[in-house]
């Protein structure tokens, strides 16, 4: 793995989404923040040491693939989008390992946004601000929320 003190993803012209963005087999030695717009994006194969602040606009297809968050992940003004084609638009968590609290208070979604599975996601801690929507992804989406808010803590 490479371990890195910074990561910056910069569209300069200030128009262009970033697109089939690809963050795998990184060790990430500061605080991390996601700010801006990413289409098609994956985060896999990765260790974050401190805290993580996703405040963008997720849009499209999203992976969250054997991650350990060894501290603590925000979700401040977090937005999973639909594509402008209204096609596959999924986001998966799978293999992820959040050691320090987690709060979803500014975590939101569209309504056409087709699959959200979040089950993967362990939590040593029970997440915080973790509600249910007015079915907007059906009543999957609020089970997963039930699930989660529901089990012991430590959950591994």
């Amino acid at each position: 793995m490479i371990e890195l003190n910074e990561l910056q993803i910069i569209d300069t012209d200030n128009y262009n989404i970033p697109n089939n963005v690809n963050i795998s087999n990184i060790i990430f030695k500061n605080k991390v923040t996601f700010i801006g717009k990413y289409e098609n994006i994956s985060f896999k194969n990765l260790i974050f040491e401190y805290d993580v602040e996703f405040s963008a606009t997720f849009i499209g297809n999203i992976i969250f693939k054997n991650i350990d968050f060894k501290k603590n992940v925000t979700f401040k003004r977090a937005y999973f989008q639909t594509n402008k084609n209204n096609q596959i638009n999924q986001a998966c968590f799978s293999n992820v390992y959040i050691y320090g609290n987690a709060d979803f208070k500014d975590f939101s979604h569209q309504m056409e946004f087709k699959k959200l599975n979040i089950t993967g996601i362990k939590f040593k801690n029970k997440p915080i601000n973790l509600k249910k929507t007015i079915k907007l992804l059906g009543d999957s989406y609020n089970e997963q929320v039930d699930e989660i808010n529901n089990r012991n803590y430590p959950n591994f």
